[in-house]
């Protein structure tokens, strides 16, 4: 029996901490965002206090670079673009409006999750616009920079 409260301890624990992060790289990201005049209509319901220090260049890098390394494999396992993956990823990275759009999904992502509950087919519709426009970015990077 001790196992097992001691397991569930732990558990609900992680669980917290799990939860903390993403509340607190949600906040990084609406922070970062909103410095440079993005808007979203989530946004003003979104707390920018922390709780405890937090180092949000890091939350968000993470954050993009997961979201990066997703795309990338997707890329990379697609037959037409396999070969020009890193040429394109190498560029995207270097774009500020691709970035701006991927920490926005990442944004969006987070909110859906916690925060504030959208309703999940204007959420799905909303991210699947971004997504089109990263696939359009993709699309444009390949043509001019690396076919």
């Amino acid at each position: 029996m001790w196992k097992y409260t001691v397991f569930i301890i732990s558990l609900t624990a992680i669980a917290i901490c799990a939860e903390t992060e993403d509340e607190n790289t949600l906040k990084c990201l609406v922070n970062h965002l909103k410095s440079r005049n993005v808007q979203e209509s989530f946004f003003d319901s979104i707390s920018n206090k922390f709780s405890t220090p937090v180092d949000c260049p890091t939350l968000i890098n993470g954050r993009l670079e997961r979201a990066h390394n997703k795309l990338e494999t997707k890329l990379k396992s697609d037959a037409n673009f396999a070969k020009y993956a890193d040429c394109i990823m190498t560029n995207l990275k270097r774009n500020d409006a691709n970035t701006e759009i991927m920490l926005r999904r990442e944004a969006i992502k987070l909110n859906g999750v916690g925060v504030q509950i959208w309703n999940y087919f204007n959420q799905k519709e909303y991210l699947d616009k971004l997504k089109k426009e990263v696939e359009n970015n993709i699309n444009t990077t390949y043509r001019s920079k690396c076919a």
